[in-house]
């Protein structure tokens, strides 16, 4: 049954007692769960902050080289990959599947002491 849809079944308890206690379990990178039915998973394409060459971690370099960006997943289900946005802080311009073309913070008070 769970693997029709894809998914791993697990068996917790498998005294002849324990029934319908089995578990869908969703593939990695999904995440998600279901007692005794298919599972709803779920990927946040932006929670690995650890791998450079995935969205979080290309939000976080690009960030690094210029303005702070953050990374955020509009549609986690497992059907939606690659649409995962770098956003910049401050303007909220947006790049979908890489990072966003932030322009560097201005501080106006600065800018207008220069003028004085």
């Amino acid at each position: 049954f769970c693997a029709a849809a894809g998914q791993t079944c697990s068996d917790p308890d498998t005294a002849a007692a324990a029934r319908q206690d089995w578990i869908c379990l969703c593939p990695p990178p999904q995440v998600g769960r279901r007692v005794a039915s298919i599972a709803d998973c779920a990927i946040d394409e932006c929670a690995d902050a650890t791998c450079a060459t995935c969205a979080k971690g290309a939000c976080a370099a690009a960030a690094a080289a210029a303005a702070p960006q953050a990374c955020e997943d509009p549609d986690t289900s497992g059907r939606s990959l690659g649409d995962w946005e770098c956003v910049c802080a401050g303007s909220g311009r947006r790049a979908v599947a890489g990072p966003a073309a932030c322009s560097a913070p201005i501080d106006e008070c600065a800018a207008a002491a220069a003028c004085l």
